[in-house]
């Protein structure tokens, strides 16, 4: 099992502190937190990172975080 802690971030007014995706990974591994949470944290990422980006393929960039990700903790 993978041992890491999730990475603080600088703060700002717009911006938390935690990355919840990284933490809800973190919980996921510790076995503090269900995979499907695990996964829906990755999904509001991922269609975040995608809106800030302003991508127009929203459905198909989150398909395809969302595959890596799940290979990601099925490999964990």
């Amino acid at each position: 099992m993978p041992t890491f802690l999730p990475r603080s971030r600088a703060l700002t007014s717009e911006a938390s502190l935690y990355d919840w995706a990284e933490v809800a990974t973190w919980l996921y591994h510790h076995h503090k937190l269900p995979r499907d949470k695990a996964i829906e944290a990755a999904a509001v990422k991922a269609a975040n990172d995608a809106l800030s980006a302003r991508e127009s393929k929203l459905s198909e960039t989150v398909r395809k975080k969302l595959k890596s990700y799940k290979a990601k903790l099925k490999a964990a």
